[in-house]
């Protein structure tokens, strides 16, 4: 491939993702959970591991002190604060919305009596109304489900995730680099 950039991200991003099960079953003793493929958050991050190849083949390609480095390596860093920082305080305010949502619905995690004028069903936002289901959908005949989903809880990162993730990136990135052509002499 001749944008050893793109495939550097995408295989970052790739190789992220598939390390993600195998390291929750080796660090955690969980069962391997094949869903994590494609979801986010937990070890390692694939934001970071994305931008972070994306970055380090381009400083392998085109020098360190290039323009289109620096501009990757601003946005790597910028997206790991956010994977680490945003991201994860979404998760705990998902964390607090849902058990506030079980708390006020007897401990249950759905709701299928709760007030749908409320919007304190569990998965809804205050004057929200219900999402339909997949059955719901307009024309399909179906009524309203009487469950709404959980929040997604495990969308941000802990700091050895975003680590982890980076380090990922940048091995990746430096592989792919030097797998095609490795150093180039920057063009003046």
């Amino acid at each position: 491939m001749d944008n050893t950039a793109l495939l550097s991200a995408v295989l970052g991003l790739m190789v992220a993702q598939v390390l993600k099960p195998g390291l929750r079953v080796v660090l955690n003793g969980e069962d391997f959970n094949p869903r994590l493929l494609v979801g986010s958050g937990g070890m390692p991050s694939s934001h970071s591991a994305t931008v972070f190849a994306l970055a380090a083949s381009l400083g392998i390609e085109r020098g360190i002190g290039s323009d289109v480095f620096a501009i990757a390596l601003i946005v790597a860093v910028i997206v790991a604060y956010d994977a680490r920082g945003v991201r994860q305080e979404a998760g705990r305010h998902a964390a607090a919305l849902n058990a506030m949502g079980a708390a006020q619905n007897g401990g249950h995690p759905y709701a299928p009596e709760a007030d749908l004028e409320s919007g304190l069903v569990v998965g809804r936002r205050p004057s929200m109304p219900p999402s339909p289901s997949v059955g719901d959908r307009p024309g399909s005949g179906g009524a309203l489900s009487d469950r709404t989903e959980l929040l997604k809880e495990n969308i941000g990162h802990t700091s050895a995730e975003v680590v982890g993730g980076s380090l990922v990136g940048i091995l990746v990135g430096i592989l792919v680099a030097l797998a095609n052509g490795g150093f180039q002499q920057p063009q003046p």
